[in-house]
């Protein structure tokens, strides 16, 4: 096991940068063991092959990952909102992309 500052030499990342890599959701996977962060070398394995690309336009966002919120709350509670009211609501929802 190893700690966030043997992870980071192993990766050539700086300890800050895998720090946020890990806030964003966007390094390898890691153990928590009360408020120590650990990660397994063979977890970093395939973080790094997993990053493995062919192009630089292969992968176009490394900075966050692809998700949508979920749908309004009031979009549930009132199905018979039509036209230019629902598109709003809809409109008001947040996507990354």
């Amino acid at each position: 096991m190893l700690t966030t500052q043997d992870a980071a030499d192993y990766l050539r990342l700086s300890k800050r940068t895998l720090e946020r890599m890990r806030v964003d959701g966007l390094g390898p996977r890691f153990i928590r063991l009360r408020r120590s962060i650990r990660y397994r070398q063979s977890d970093l394995e395939q973080w790094l092959a997993s990053q493995t690309v062919r192009s630089t336009s292969e992968r176009k966002s490394l900075s966050k990952p692809t998700f949508e919120y979920p749908p309004h709350p009031l979009a549930a509670m009132f199905p018979m909102i039509e036209g230019k009211e629902k598109e709003e609501l809809q409109a008001s929802t947040i996507s990354i992309r």
